[in-house]
This record gives structure tokens, C-alpha cells and sequence, in this order.
């Protein structure tokens, strides 16, 4: 049993005998760290915007050969990750400096106007090294961000419209105004605009009546000749006077213009349907109307039935028309909102079925705008009253004047010297 001891007792000896040479072989690092081309210490607080990338560069050097370590550089606190950015592995050579950049993406949505740390560790799997900074994080002065784009439909027939509501959000100092926001497909060389009145800046959301986010609505018409395929739409939103642009991309699945229809396998017969338009505007409490034509090329007279679906009270009239040969029809869609009804847009879609076979999908929007406000409504009173009054003025002047003149006419009378002379 002893010697099982002394046994025991050599091996541990020797292995603590081996650990020490590799304990002491452990690398010191020396890092020179610069933020933004500043140099930096322990007791430094570097300026950085949110939104922005901040560039880092890690100079090292260690007293010993060091293999497989990374540099990360990354700053807790912000709400819904960790911050950070790491290098690709490397060896570092005993007494020689390595230069190693690191760019850190700096959230748009992090609290601003506050002072975070920023760490830096140099570490492998055994052994680690770190550095400490402060980081102030301010907004920058103007700044949009795109938080939503919603195409509908996301797969649409040529001809057809495209309806497209961007959400944009104002993250910057300072409050925005006349923001443009343009959606276009390039490929087909179509694009709209619509305008953002205003958006408050972020942290200052508080305002009457003013928000740092908005929405807006653009309707892109889809060409009848549109090729079949897969197309970006591109949204540009322009602000700061349109000194500054944020953009995105999204795709839209564009089908082939179908007009043409087979009811009777034995003969080809084609029905035209065509809405005069596919978006409206319409007050709260109103009503929109649509119409849709029908032309028969075929040889056959064709029965056709409406169904409407939306997220607005919509109904069709008439639901089933019979279109003559060689003829033309309409129908008509009616769009009824309350005081309600929410403000921006409603979709709504229109099916045509021949023989309960879905022949056409038409897509179609109405934008709902509130009522005037009790000031509007009596200014638009007093405007309409004013331009009454001043063609009823305008009336009475003209009257008078004629008046005026008739009586010049009238009262005309011979000259003095005329009066009472004979002529012979």
C-alpha cells in the first residue's frame, strides 16, 4: 500500500513539474486600441452614433508565441442583444505587433444620449486578455428607417395594380418634413410617390398630434404587357430636404394578362373584363363605386357572376350579367364606409367565375381619409359662402355699371350753341 503511495505521489510531482513550464508559458498582451481614429485608455469616452458602424482597430503584441486566439470586441446593455464583432482567428508571434480592424454595427434602435462600455478580449481556449472603454452613443441628426413595406398582393397578374403601404420611422435628432416615399419597379420603368407630412424626432414622441413613425400608401400600376417573372420593387424614402435617402427592396411575383377564356372546349371564345380604375379615396361615412366593363369577341353569349371579399362593405350589382355576343356590359362595386371605419387603405377583391371556374381575380384599394374636423367643415362653409358673396358682388358691380352707362345714353342732349338756331 505504501508503495502505491509513493507511486502516486511521483506521478502527481511530475505532472505538476510538467504544468509549470506551460503556466509560465502563458502570453502577456499589450493592446493599443483606437475607436473612430481616436486613442483610447480606460478613462477615455469616444462619441459614436447609433445606426452607424464604429471602427475599431486592435493593435497587439505579446511576450510569447500565441496561437489560435481572436480579438471580440462587443458593449452589453443594450436591450435586445449583445453588440458585438469578432475577428478571424490568428497566430501572433512573440514581439510582434498585429494590427486587427473590427467594425462594430451600432443598432439604430439602442438608447441614445447614453455612455455604454465597450469591452475588447483577446482569448483562446485557454487563456484570455481583455481592455476596457466608454462609448457615448448620440443620435444622428437626421435619419429614417423603413420598418415595414407591405406588398399586396405579393403574386399579381399584368394589368392589374399594386398596392404598396410603407411604414418609415424617423430615428434621428431631428423632426422630418415632406418626407417622399417613391416605390418603383425599374425593370418595368413604372414608379409612384406619396408624401409624409411629418415625423416628430424619436426620443421626443410626445408631441400633439405628432409621431415618429407614419405610414403612407402608393398604388403601382402593373402593364398590360408586363412579362411573367419575378421583379424587385424598389421604396426609396427621401428626407432632410431629399439630402438624405434610405432605401429597400423587396419582390413581387408578376403573372401573364389572361383576358382571354375558354368556356366551351369546342370553341374559342374570349371575354375582355376591364375596371375603369382600381383605387379611390373616400371620406369616412361615404361611399366609393367602381365599374367594371365586359366585352364578348366570342360567338357564344356568356353568363358571368361577381363575388366581392374585403376588409370594407363591398357589394356587386349586378352579380350575374349575361354579356351578349359581339357586345359590351358593366357592373358595378360599391364601397360603403361608417365614421368608423379606419383611416388608410382597404383592400378589397373582386372574383369573375364562369361555370363556378374563377376566370378573373381583380384586385382593388380604397383609401379612407377622416372627416374634417368641426374647424374644417366651418371654414370650408365660410369659404364656399365668401366665393358666393363675391360673385354676387361681382354681379351687382357689373349691373351697376351697365346702369350707368344706358343712362349716359339716354341723357344726352344737344350742345348750347346749337340750341335755337335755324338753318336754311
Amino acid at each position: 500500500m505504501e508503495g502505491h503511495k509513493t507511486v502516486f505521489t511521483a506521478i502527481v510531482a511530475l505532472v505538476a513539474m510538467l504544468l509549470v513550464p506551460m503556466v509560465l508559458a502563458q502570453p502577456t498582451f499589450t493592446m493599443d486600441v483606437e475607436v473612430e481614429g481616436v486613442a483610447v485608455d480606460s478613462n477615455t469616452v469616444v462619441y459614436a452614433e447609433r445606426g452607424s458602424t464604429a471602427d475599431i482597430m486592435v493593435r497587439l503584441i505579446s511576450d510569447e508565441d500565441a496561437s489560435d486566439i481572436r480579438v471580440n470586441a462587443w458593449v452589453g446593455g443594450y436591450e435586445y442583444d449583445v453588440i458585438e464583432s469578432e475577428s478571424k482567428i490568428f497566430d501572433l508571434p512573440n514581439n510582434t505587433i498585429k494590427a486587427i480592424p473590427i467594425k462594430l454595427q451600432l443598432p439604430s434602435d439602442m438608447d441614445a444620449s447614453e455612455t455604454y462600455t465597450l469591452h475588447i478580449d483577446v482569448l483562446n481556449g485557454v487563456y484570455s486578455s481583455s481592455f476596457v472603454t466608454s462609448l457615448r452613443v448620440e443620435e444622428i441628426r437626421h435619419l429614417t428607417s423603413i420598418q415595414d413595406v407591405i406588398l399586396s398582393p405579393t403574386t399579381i397578374e399584368a394589368g392589374q395594380p399594386l398596392f404598396v403601404t410603407v411604414r418609415v420611422e424617423n430615428i434621428g435628432d431631428k423632426k422630418e418634413e415632406n418626407i417622399k416615399v417613391t416605390a418603383s419597379i425599374p425593370a418595368l420603368g413604372i414608379s409612384a410617390r406619396s408624401y409624409i407630412e411629418e415625423l416628430t424626432a424619436h426620443e421626443t414622441s410626445d408631441e400633439e398630434d405628432i409621431e415618429s413613425s407614419g405610414s403612407t400608401d402608393i398604388v403601382l400600376q402593373i402593364p398590360d404587357n408586363a412579362v411573367a417573372g419575378i421583379y424587385d420593387v424598389k421604396i426609396d424614402v427621401e428626407y432632410d430636404r431629399s439630402h438624405e435617402i434610405e432605401s429597400a427592396t423587396y419582390k413581387v411575383d408578376i403573372k401573364s394578362q389572361s383576358t382571354t377564356i375558354t368556356v366551351d372546349q369546342k370553341e374559342e371564345s374570349a371575354v375582355t373584363i376591364t375596371p375603369d380604375i382600381t383605387s379611390q379615396e373616400v371620406e369616412q361615412g361615404k361611399s366609393a363605386v367602381f365599374k367594371i366593363s365586359f366585352a364578348n369577341k366570342g360567338l357564344d353569349d356568356k353568363v358571368v357572376s361577381l363575388e366581392a371579399s374585403g376588409d370594407v362593405v363591398v357589394r356587386v350589382d349586378p352579380s350575374i350579367l349575361t354579356i351578349r355576343t359581339d357586345d359590351t356590359a358593366e357592373a358595378f362595386v360599391y364601397v360603403a364606409t361608417t365614421e368608423n371605419t379606419a383611416e388608410g387603405l382597404h383592400m378589397f377583391t373582386v372574383k369573375v367565375k364562369s361555370n363556378d371556374k374563377v376566370i378573373k381575380e381583380i384586385n382593388f384599394g380604397t383609401q379612407v381619409v377622416g372627416k374634417p374636423s368641426g374647424w374644417e367643415g366651418a371654414k370650408q362653409v365660410l369659404e364656399i359662402a365668401f366665393i358666393a358673396l363675391l360673385v354676387i358682388l361681382v354681379i351687382l358691380a357689373l349691373v351697376i355699371v351697365v346702369k350707368k352707362l344706358r343712362g349716359s345714353e339716354e341723357g344726352i342732349e344737344e350742345p348750347e350753341e346749337l340750341k335755337g338756331q335755324t338753318y336754311y
